[in-house]
């Protein structure tokens, strides 16, 4: 799984935001949903939806999931490695693993 936040730690040590340190943030949470199309031989299970996102409350710490995503979704995201958020623009990118397409990259905003 790879996740997308801002830590305490990492805004104490000079990260720089708009919205502040104690603004809530968004926590991406991919996962491998087809394990045949990796090159490598993860542990674990698949899971059943490729992409989780959270709304977090630095304040108490709290996670609120807001969108998992859905059937349609899952078929066309297949095992999203990884999620960077642009520095300047609101879009998140997430790039897929998978041997049979060479990964994509999707955009969200």
């Amino acid at each position: 799984m790879t996740a997308i936040v801002e830590s305490q730690e990492s805004i104490s040590v000079g990260w720089t935001d708009e919205m502040g340190a104690a603004a809530d943030q968004l926590f991406f949470v991919s996962t491998y949903t087809d394990f045949d199309r990796l090159a490598h031989g993860p542990r674990g299970t698949e899971a059943k939806h490729s992409l989780y996102v959270y709304r977090f409350h630095p304040s108490d710490g709290s996670l609120v999931l807001l969108h998992v995503s859905d059937r349609k979704e899952r078929e066309v995201v297949v095992n999203p490695a990884f999620s960077r958020y642009h520095p300047t623009l609101n879009v998140v990118y997430t790039c897929t693993e998978d041997i049979e397409n060479n990964g994509q990259i999707f955009a969200y905003s």
